[in-house]
């Protein structure tokens, strides 16, 4: 697994940086994290570290990364430029950057740790070592150069246990690395300010969705595309956005989806649209648009009959009127749609051979074992940024996701992990509820979810509303809301409190443990037995879910 990165992928860099950070990012452990362009400002002015290296046990490495050639001469140094030979002194730049970096965290309020080891370094990624990098000031140990750029990351260790061994200063905890991460990475205190966290994630998460819906200007004259994407893509925001477009554009639209959670999202985000393009849109699960067109409900209790005797009812049994036939279908998490469900589908087109179809899913969300396709031919699109998770949920989800995606949904609160036998899951899961409402996260921002069996609350409500009442409450205000991994996908919370209760089969639980993961937007807290999720999750999830306790 590699480093975290702050940020995950830095913009805008010379060559020279991009180069050793990939080489750092490969090869650093995945507890130690590596920042790009980190300033400090002060009275004698402003001073960057090209890179600052956060390593758990051996410390904290400040580089300046010099593309071209650099050397020593008569004193000075000196670079090559498309302007001329220059004097710049890299070295004593990199190292009072390293005294910024220990009087910034020494003083800083959240800095609860005594003072810690620190190195600088030079990296030359251009040039091998020579005559004109030695310098009084320039240990050989301290250069990255050309030949040894693919092991940066062994050398800074090197450095760290073999010549700086002796140092008196302590070497950095993984509780120290975090905390310096934080502070350095401008990540916000959730215990102080929950409010301004789920502000700031917020307009982060939307600005970045937002992006992603130019790739749906590159395709507009394409009337039949699959767009695929991992957890967080953003899949179920363009479905919507493509049948806003369609809408406004005048022509009637079906928006499909499975479950009956996600539908009555999807109808409440009508609201914004203007009256016309509202008039133009049908909303709903696969089985609600069979209702509509006359389809009678026999056997419920029969899965067979919901799998493929009422989509053969829909397909040979009813013949659709002009008012009831669509310009474009698009269905959302088409994953959980069967093959025999398609066939309806298509039928509704009103133009059968260049009626717009529009397909939205993730085969690695696959809950319900299904994962049927149209038969027809449809271009392919990637999603392959992670807008919605914060970089620390985004992380937990690629230990079990088929697909690894760009993080690109910034900082957010640590995972929490809260070891529990299997009979106190749902008691604990709703104590850590409450005591997310005490942090000060607001009711309508928390969802307890339970991956196999429905909590007893859950049971209640539904008992007591009836499954559209039920669901409607997804908005109340006043409470947190309780449902199935499987019932949420699609939508998320900015806080979600994970109920890991058994998993329904061993073929579908990875699938089950990853969307319930990344249902949470900015924090997550898992709650249940560590090696049944260690089990599903593998070698690499178990042990993240080890530092998340210890940080809980």
């Amino acid at each position: 697994m590699p480093a975290r990165c702050i940020p995950e992928q830095p913009d805008h860099w010379p060559r020279s940086e991009q180069v050793l950070w990939e080489a750092l990012r490969k090869k650093l452990p995945a507890e130690a994290v590596l920042l790009h362009s980190v300033r400090f400002s002060s009275g004698d002015g402003d001073w960057e570290a090209d890179f600052v290296v956060l390593l758990p046990g051996s410390g904290f490495a400040v580089i300046e990364a010099k593309g071209g050639q650099i050397w020593f001469e008569d004193g000075q140094w000196w670079q090559r430029t498309p302007e001329g030979d220059k004097r710049k002194d890299p070295v004593t730049q990199v190292m009072r950057v390293k005294y910024k970096l220990q009087r910034y965290l020494g003083q800083h309020p959240r800095w609860p740790f005594g003072r810690f080891r620190t190195a600088h370094f030079l990296a030359v990624p251009d040039m091998e070592w020579g005559p004109g990098l030695e310098s009084p000031g320039l240990a050989r140990e301290f250069v990255i150069t050309k030949d040894q750029v693919d092991d940066a990351a062994g050398l800074i260790w090197d450095v760290f246990n073999g010549f700086l061994q002796d140092e008196p200063n302590e070497r950095p905890t993984v509780d120290m690395v975090e905390r310096a991460a934080e502070i350095l990475g401008g990540r916000l205190d959730s215990q102080r300010d929950v409010a301004m966290w789920v502000e700031v994630r917020e307009d982060h998460v939307d600005r970045v969705t937002q992006e992603q819906s130019e790739i749906l200007k590159l395709v507009k004259s394409n009337r039949r595309f699959e767009v695929k994407g991992g957890p967080g893509t953003g899949k179920t925001w363009l479905a919507l956005e493509q049948a806003r477009r369609l809408c406004e554009s005048g022509e009637k639209v079906a928006l499909v989806c499975y479950s009956k959670g996600l539908s009555t999202w999807l109808e409440r985000q009508l609201d914004h649209w203007t009256p016309g393009a509202r008039s133009r849109i049908w909303v709903g699960t696969f089985h609600a648009l069979g209702v509509e067109w006359g389809v009678e409900i026999t056997r419920p209790e029969e899965p067979n009959f919901w799998e493929h005797e009422f989509p053969e009812r829909m397909l040979n049994d009813v013949q659709l009127a002009e008012g009831q036939l669509f310009d474009s279908v698009i269905v959302d998490e088409a994953q959980d749609f069967a093959d025999a469900w398609w066939p309806p589908l298509l039928k509704s087109l009103r133009d059968p051979d260049h009626g717009g179809i529009f397909v939205f899913g993730d085969e690695g969300q696959g809950v319900f074992d299904r994962e049927g396709r149209p038969t027809i031919d449809l271009f392919q699109l990637d999603l392959t940024k992670n807008v919605r998770n914060s970089a620390q949920i985004a992380r937990l989800v690629h230990c079990v996701a088929t697909e690894k995606s760009e993080i690109v949904g910034g900082e957010g609160p640590a995972v929490r992990f809260v070891h529990c036998p299997a009979g106190e899951v749902y008691d604990q899961a709703s104590d850590v509820a409450v005591a997310l409402l005490e942090e000060g996260w607001l009711p309508q921002d928390v969802a307890v979810l339970t991956t196999f069996h429905q909590h007893p609350m859950h049971k209640y409500r539904l008992e007591l509303d009836g499954k559209d009442k039920f669901w409607e409450s997804f908005w109340d205000e006043n409470d947190f809301f309780y449902s199935t991994v499987a019932g949420f996908k699609g939508l998320e919370r900015p806080a979600i409190v994970l109920a890991v209760d058994g998993f329904r089969t061993s073929e579908t639980a990875d699938d089950i443990l990853s969307v319930g993961l990344s249902r949470a937007r900015d924090q997550l807290v898992i709650v249940g037995d560590f090696d049944e999720l260690a089990a599903v999750g593998g070698k690499e999830f178990a042990k993240r879910l080890t530092k998340a306790r210890t940080e809980s």
